[in-house]
């Protein structure tokens, strides 16, 4: 979890890694294949990011490496929601996934199985997604502002977009 400062900060979130945070912070993580999961509760502004590597823990999370994998990272963003007085009315966001060598019969798609892996666990947690940036072959930097619920994605020779 990250310590709240006084003064609006960016917190980088780095492969595998999990963080949450409270308005005025921004969380940023900058994403290939790997899959950008943003959890908001948008009354208490609070957030939380996870960058997800992997679809499937298969009972190799620990707690060090529990923000890697989507079936553990998940349900550890909503507590630590939680925990920082964050509520039950939780949206989504996405970013990532793209297939960053290119997509054929030779290449397995992690991009695609952590975009998979990760609709369906929040549809299952009663999450909805209400925004999302997925796919393609390039990989994005991330911004998330949890002080608005806005996320701004940035892609090599295509123009920012927010969401």
């Amino acid at each position: 979890m990250v310590a709240v400062a006084q003064e609006s900060s960016v917190v980088s979130v780095l492969m595998g890694e999990l963080k949450s945070t409270t308005s005025p912070h921004r969380l940023r993580t900058i994403l290939g294949s790997c899959v950008g999961i943003m959890l908001f509760d948008g009354r208490k502004k609070v957030g939380s990011l996870a960058h997800i590597v992997l679809p499937w823990a298969n009972n190799r999370a620990t707690p060090a490496t529990v923000g890697k994998f989507a079936d553990t990272a998940l349900p550890a963003m909503v507590d630590q929601i939680r925990e920082m007085g964050g509520g039950p009315r939780l949206t989504a966001k996405l970013a990532g996934g793209a297939a960053m060598f290119g997509v054929g019969a030779q290449t397995n798609n992690i991009g695609l199985l952590n975009k998979q892996a990760v609709e369906a666990l929040l549809k299952e947690m009663g999450i909805p997604i209400i925004g999302q940036d997925l796919g393609g072959e390039k990989g994005r930097r991330v911004t998330f502002n949890v002080a608005t619920g806005e996320v701004t994605v940035e892609i090599q020779d295509r123009p920012t977009i927010q969401f």
